[in-house]
């Protein structure tokens, strides 16, 4: 099956790039998918599809395909989905005041939300982790945003500990804002495959604010873990 899907994947964007392209290159490609179709499913790779918009090389290294340069994806929690921790007032759910038939998670300074995520199996160990909230606030602001986590792979305790405070500026109200917190920096000691990460987020001061989700955007160069269970 996985095999079938690269022999979409590889005709899509080879049919998508709209160049033209040297004859021998044209028989090399036909002559790759004809021999992948007939039975002989081997890589020999690399094999590269290249296009107008982007361009991906895979190797086929004994053990599935992997890119060998890396792209990013994202973790996401909504801020529906954070609990009121005990001690602040937490958020409150209501409607949006740019759209009173939605609703959004409102968040006044010193309130909280805690969740948790978990690493996917496509992460690209040692590479650096980029959290950030989308928000909005009631008006033209500055809100001060306070990030804490903590994280660790399985067979582990989440030990590791995170901090970050951070200063956003609305420019008009109820504007979508996306607010980047600091790196994470990427190590395989500590962050890999299905490591965990215990998430609190609050704004520490400012206007009234509207979370509506919190990510951290991950660098991905496989298509998934060799191993069903990652770490061992």
């Amino acid at each position: 099956m996985r095999f079938v899907a690269l022999i979409l994947y590889l005709s899509l964007a080879y049919l998508a790039s709209g160049q033209s392209r040297p004859l021998s290159e044209d028989r090399r490609v036909v002559h790759e998918l004809e021999r992948m179709m007939s039975g002989d499913q081997g890589i020999p790779g690399p094999i590269e599809v290249s296009g107008a918009v982007s361009a991906e090389s895979f190797v086929g290294d004994g053990s599935g395909i992997t890119y060998t340069n890396t792209f990013w994806d994202d973790l996401t929690l909504s801020g529906f989905s954070l609990i009121d921790p005990a001690g602040p007032a937490g958020a409150t759910l209501t409607p949006y005041p740019a759209n009173t038939n939605v609703y959004v998670m409102l968040f006044k300074a010193g309130d909280a939300g805690v969740g948790q995520l978990q690493m996917s199996h496509t992460y690209a160990r040692g590479t650096e982790l980029r959290p950030h909230v989308h928000y909005s606030a009631a008006h033209s602001s500055t809100n001060v945003w306070r990030l804490d986590m903590a994280y660790g792979p399985i067979l582990n305790k989440l030990t590791n500990h995170y901090q970050s405070v951070v200063t956003g500026t609305v420019a008009s109200a109820y504007n979508h804002q996306m607010l980047s917190f600091a790196p994470l920096a990427g190590n395989t000691n500590t962050i890999g495959e299905s490591t965990a990460f215990l998430i609190k987020v609050s704004p520490v001061s400012g206007s009234n604010t509207y979370l509506l989700d919190f990510d951290i955007h991950y660098q991905i160069d496989k298509l998934g873990s060799n191993n069903e269970n990652p770490y061992e």
